[in-house]
């Protein structure tokens, strides 16, 4: 199946936690505004598939958990190391865990036989 359309979502949900993680706290709010521009040329791409991130989640296999998880460390990019190293490993954790997690939200509405 692929991950492309998770990857333009996680792309464009990296590119807002990075906008929102490196604020300077005494900027203009023009130069706020700004800032989300780079974040905002990702939107459309990401909100464009957004229909497929659920099926191609339930079908990540582990070579895809690893580009995802490569992906947002090579462009999550925070002033804040420690808490840039505490997100990453979060987003590895929940990368690990949301496969099956789909498959049980699935099997209780009953929906689909979960995945094996």
């Amino acid at each position: 199946m692929g991950i492309e359309e998770t990857k333009d979502v996680v792309r464009f949900g990296v590119a807002l936690g990075n906008v929102f993680g490196n604020f300077e706290e005494d900027s203009s709010w023009v130069a706020k505004a700004v800032s989300f521009v780079p974040a905002l040329t990702k939107l459309p791409a990401a909100a464009s598939g957004i229909g497929d991130v659920k099926a191609e989640l339930a079908d990540l296999d582990e070579e895809e958990a690893a580009e995802l998880h490569a992906l947002v460390v090579e462009e999550f990019d925070i002033k804040d190391d420690h808490a840039e190293e505490v997100i990453e490993k979060a987003i590895d954790l929940a990368l690990t865990v949301l496969p099956k997690a789909l498959d049980l939200y699935d099997l209780v509405k009953g929906e689909d036989e979960p995945v094996e």
